[in-house]
């Protein structure tokens, strides 16, 4: 479990940083809406987040029942990430701190459920 859980957090990290840094690109280079990004920026995060969970993290094959599990964890932890950041507007922070308090809400429900659910052996 400390194995898994470094490695997560090590991929997470990783992960965070590209939705950063795309939230960034999308909003403030490229002029797209905050909820536009957030969504694409997510889409994009979630495929870079099941090929390094399933190799990296859990070191696991890919089967079609990990898949569909996951894409069912995918969609309710899309919608839960939406709900969150749509609520944290009502705070008028900065979109980033919102994206940020987004992710660190979501972080130990996320491992728990890939670890017990998505990725379990």
């Amino acid at each position: 479990m400390v194995r898994d859980s470094a490695a997560y957090v090590a991929v997470s990290l990783v992960a965070y940083g590209l939705v950063f840094c795309l939230m960034f690109l999308l909003v403030d280079v490229l002029g797209a809406g905050r909820s536009l990004a957030f969504l694409i920026t997510y889409a994009i995060a979630y495929v870079f987040d099941y090929f390094s969970n399933l190799k990296v993290v859990f070191r696991r094959e890919h089967s079609r029942s990990r898949l569909v599990k996951y894409v069912i964890y995918l969609a309710t932890f899309f919608a839960l990430a939406n709900g969150l950041f749509y609520l944290a507007g009502y705070l008028k922070l900065h979109y980033l701190l919102e994206t940020f308090l987004t992710l660190a809400t979501l972080f130990p429900l996320r491992f728990l459920t890939l670890r017990y659910v998505v990725f379990r052996p």
